[in-house]
This record gives structure tokens, C-alpha cells and sequence, in this order.
């Protein structure tokens, strides 16, 4: 499984490109911005992935802003837990379908959410195969702490975060379309502590799915 993708923020610059330069650029951004609401309006769903300004070295540490909160689902435990559960299915021998239903089997989750293996089809060099990805239905009205709370010397966030090193670590927010305000703020605050920091736009009702191409929403909770 691999890491969630993420993006360094190289911070404040001043540009000095060309008029020409600069138009093409804002050009450029606005396409992205129409795909991007063509998209969505047309109810499109799946993963929309930060590109890579280069390889991450670090282990993403995923959070999730969502009520305009931000908060420590517990994601990357519960998925290491899964992961071990897959490669002991592998190590027995078991065929794909008894792997499938061992993960199906399984009771992991935490107050922020559950694990729900999500079986699928893709295709792969123009063949067609059968992939599982790993799904983690949110408890959306679990909540974490806000814009006002994430700037007490206090805050649970931060708490977190002096836990972790930055040279080992980046953080990756999934954000929901409630909550950029806080992503904002919580992205800034993390930035300040030394992480790099990528983040990932998700619908505000999409569960979150791991697979080995990324990270991010996956389908509508129920």
C-alpha cells in the first residue's frame, strides 16, 4: 500500500515572469478551476488526487477538517491493522476470495469512523481486473476542534502534532467542502511546526478509501 500523496507548499515568492507569462499562467489556473466545477456539477465521483511536486520521504499522517473542525481520525492505525490482516491472508495461502471475505470479517474502527473493505473492478494495461480497496465510513457528527480552539496553546492539535517528528513525518488533511476555513488554519499552524503539508478536496458525505494509487473520497455514506 502506498503513501498518501502530498504537495510541498514552497511558501511566498514574488514572480517575476513575463506579462506573457503571467497571462498564461492565470489562463491555465482557470481551466483547472472549469474542469474541476464541470465536474462536480455533473456529480462526478472518485479521487481527485494533489499532484507530486516530488517523491514524499516522509510517512503521511492523515487528518480530516470536516464540520469546520479538524481533527486525528485514526485512519493510517486502523489501516495498518488491515494491511497486517492482508498480508497474513497472503502468507496462508488463502485465494482472492477468501482474503475478501476475511477483510469483510473484520470489526475496526474508533469513535471517528469504521473500516469497510470495498470490492471493484478496474482496468489495468487494458486488461480488466478485480481490486479491493480499503474504506473508512466517517461518523460525520463526530467533531474535532475549531478555528478558535486550534489556536489555544492547548489544543489537542498541537498536542498531536509536537509528538511527531517532521523529518519523519508530513501531514495530509482530507478536506470537506465545510471546512476550508479551519483547513486553512490548521495547514498554516502545521506548516509553522516544521510538516509539510498536502491536502485532499472530498465531498462533505464521501467516505475515505486507501488504495494503491492514493487516497481520498470514495462514494456516498449512508
Amino acid at each position: 500500500m502506498r503513501r498518501a500523496r502530498t504537495t510541498k507548499d514552497p511558501g511566498a515568492f514574488f514572480n517575476l515572469d513575463s506579462l506573457m507569462d503571467i497571462v498564461t499562467n492565470v489562463l491555465g489556473a482557470l481551466f483547472f478551476v472549469v474542469v474541476f466545477v464541470v465536474l462536480s456539477s455533473a456529480g462526478a465521483t472518485g479521487w481527485l488526487i494533489t499532484p507530486l511536486a516530488a517523491q514524499a520521504d516522509t510517512e503521511g499522517v492523515t487528518l480530516e477538517c470536516r464540520g469546520n473542525t479538524v481533527i486525528f481520525p485514526g485512519y493510517d492505525t486502523m489501516l495498518a491493522q488491515v494491511n497486517r490482516t492482508w498480508d497474513q491472508a497472503v502468507k496462508e495461502g488463502l485465494d482472492w476470495d477468501a482474503r475478501v471475505e476475511r477483510m469483510r470479517g473484520l470489526v475496526i474502527g474508533n469513535r471517528y469512523g469504521r473500516y469497510e473493505p470495498s470490492v471493484g473492478l478496474r482496468m489495468i494495461d487494458g486488461s480488466l481486473y478485480q481490486v479491493i480497496s480499503h474504506s473508512f465510513t466517517p461518523y460525520l457528527d463526530s467533531l474535532g476542534e475549531n478555528e478558535i480552539e486550534l489556536k489555544r496553546p492547548d489544543a489537542d492539535f498541537r498536542r498531536r502534532l509536537r509528538s511527531l517528528d517532521p523529518k519523519r513525518y508530513h501531514v495530509y488533511f482530507l478536506t470537506r467542502g465545510d471546512s476550508y476555513e479551519v483547513f486553512h488554519v490548521a495547514r498554516k499552524l502545521a506548516m509553522s511546526m516544521g510538516f509539510r503539508a498536502g491536502w485532499d478536496p472530498i465531498d462533505e458525505s464521501s467516505s475515505v478509501s486507501y488504495s494503491s494509487s492514493g487516497i481520498g473520497g470514495a462514494g456516498d455514506v449512508q
